[in-house]
């Protein structure tokens, strides 16, 4: 700390005066006064890291959200890819299977001698399955129609439903219920339906 020197006489051991030798005291003002100064700049200092420091924290954090919004953007292409790949080997197993059990789509009644053969196919991302209802409609003798729907796993050949319909001759199509309704839902004890209402709506519950 700064002192400053005041002039004084220095009495020899024999009274006499001898060299003048200098005294110190503090110099309070000019240190307060270096002290502020000093505070000051170390304040400013402080001020201009805490700046920088939010700027480069700004700054990172954006980048960190662009990353994260990338690799979800990503994700989401890699799924959909994924997805779209799951649908179209699953349109092409249901169709070598609806061959093989000796249907055709092309109306000509195939091996079975039937009328009209069909299917619908869907891959369920829900249940992971590949599955395809299968629609056989009939005619026989005196206007009699028959309709068979039934729901299969393509792969596993499980059957989750049967569905069964036979016209009537003093009903109407509508008013008809069909012969056999049954609903085996994948994991869950079989259930029985009494329209086709409730079949169609079966039907779209695995296909979704």
């Amino acid at each position: 700390m700064a002192q400053r020197a005041v002039g004084a006489t220095y009495m020899g051991l024999s009274g006499q005066p001898g060299a003048k030798v200098d005294t110190f005291r503090p110099r309070g003002r000019d240190v307060s006064t270096q002290n502020l100064k000093l505070l000051a700049g170390l304040l400013g200092l402080a001020v201009v890291a805490l700046a920088a420091f939010c700027v480069l924290q700004t700054r990172s954090l954006g980048e960190v959200r662009q990353e994260n919004a990338s690799l979800v953007a990503q994700l989401a292409e890699s799924k959909d890819k994924a997805l779209i790949t799951a649908k179209r080997e699953c349109a092409e197993r249901a169709a070598s299977v609806f061959h093989s059990m000796g249907y055709s789509d092309k109306g000509d009644g195939g091996k079975l001698g039937l009328d009209t053969q069909t299917y619908t196919n869907h891959y369920s991302p829900r249940l992971k399955r590949c599955l395809m209802e299968l629609m056989i409609n009939g005619y026989q003798s005196g206007g009699t129609e028959t309709v068979q729907r039934f729901v299969i796993d393509a792969d596993e050949r499980a059957d989750f439903g049967d569905y069964s319909w036979v016209s009537s001759q003093t009903k109407k199509y509508w008013e008809q219920k069909p012969v056999i309704c049954k609903m085996i839902p994948p994991g869950k004890d079989e259930m029985y339906c009494k329209s086709t209402d409730e079949w169609d709506a079966y039907v779209k519950s695995l296909m979704s």
